[in-house]
């Protein structure tokens, strides 16, 4: 069992997202994770800082999608 860990105890956390998922979760009593399932109006974006390795999330929600196709073209002038 290790007694030290290499990562810093006190760090200016630079939050990188790693992962988004739209899930509900079904706990049990203790809060541990028993169902997931898919859930478009609960979001979370992951987040970890490499610094340190410490790991958070934040809760989203879905506001739409836009893909670019020929209707956003902007007509060229001859």
């Amino acid at each position: 069992m290790p007694s030290t860990f290499a990562a810093p105890r006190d760090c200016e956390h630079n939050w990188e997202a790693v992962s988004m998922v739209f899930e509900g979760q079904l706990l049990d009593r203790e809060g541990r994770v028993v169902v997931r399932q898919p859930d478009p109006r609960k979001g979370r974006v992951y987040f970890i800082c490499r610094g340190c390795a410490s790991h958070t999330y934040m809760t989203t929600q879905w506001l739409g999608c836009r893909m670019y196709g020929s209707e956003d073209a902007i007509p060229e002038e001859h």
